[in-house]
């Protein structure tokens, strides 16, 4: 739900149950709807029609955008953004819908599992939850394994990509490219087997983020992604 999408925004609370219809009658659910990447404000009337509009179409999991960090005074950005997830949290107990926070890595507040936990804890993990991304762990995070058990049962849902990082000659990221599973530095046998020891059911989002390729390579890159995992979830 972004600008420039099918449904964004402006028009949400008419186009989510029109797509919701054309999805079901496809055989498709939808566990999750995505927020504007820069949307943070759980103040504004957008807010209140998303959450009402995927109440209405039985959606369970919003991912809202990312508290940047701009330097030189975490503690107040910190603080910010704890007030913007308390109201999260007060949308998420009205409407039975949970706010993900997904770790990404960056100059952001939840730029990883420990960070993303420092936001979520003592909270109740039926109202906010953990989005585990192992993509971005691989550039700013922890080992899979141990992030899983930082977020422990606030663990909601999982995105699934592959990096490979060039760096710089004193070790820090320099880029990071998006590619297909298994062409980047993402241990992927290592990965499932820390999902699968944790006992996680949930949802998985694969995010083929190829900007490269034309729509018929995405399809079949994303189902060859896919299959990688099923091999490895054995």
């Amino acid at each position: 739900v972004r600008p420039g999408y099918p449904v964004n925004p402006d028009n949400v609370r008419k186009a989510l149950p029109e797509a919701m219809k054309k999805l079901s009658a496809a055989g498709v659910t939808l566990p999750l709807v995505s927020t504007p990447v820069d949307w943070i404000n759980p103040g504004d009337s957008f807010a209140e029609d998303l959450w009402s509009a995927c109440h209405d179409c039985g959606i369970q999991n919003i991912k809202i955008g990312y508290w940047n960090f701009h330097g030189g005074d975490y503690k107040s950005q910190f603080e910010l953004a704890q007030k913007s997830l308390d109201k999260f949290a007060n949308l998420g107990s009205r409407f039975g819908i949970r706010t993900l926070i997904h770790n990404h890595s960056g100059n952001y507040v939840n730029i990883n599992a420990s960070a993303v936990m420092r936001l979520l804890q003592n909270r109740n993990p039926f109202e906010v939850g953990a989005y585990i991304d192992p993509g971005h762990l691989n550039v700013n995070g922890e080992p899979v394994a141990m992030a899983l058990d930082i977020v422990g049962d606030y663990l909601a849902m999982a995105a699934f990509k592959d990096s490979i990082i060039q760096r710089t000659s004193d070790a820090t990221p320099k880029h990071v490219e998006w590619v297909p599973f298994g062409r980047g530095n993402v241990n992927w046998p290592e990965v499932v087997k820390a999902f699968r020891d944790k006992g996680y059911a949930g949802h998985v989002s694969f995010h083929c983020e190829y900007e490269k390729l034309k729509l018929d390579q995405l399809v079949s890159q994303a189902k060859a992604d896919v299959s990688l995992i099923k091999s490895l979830d054995k």
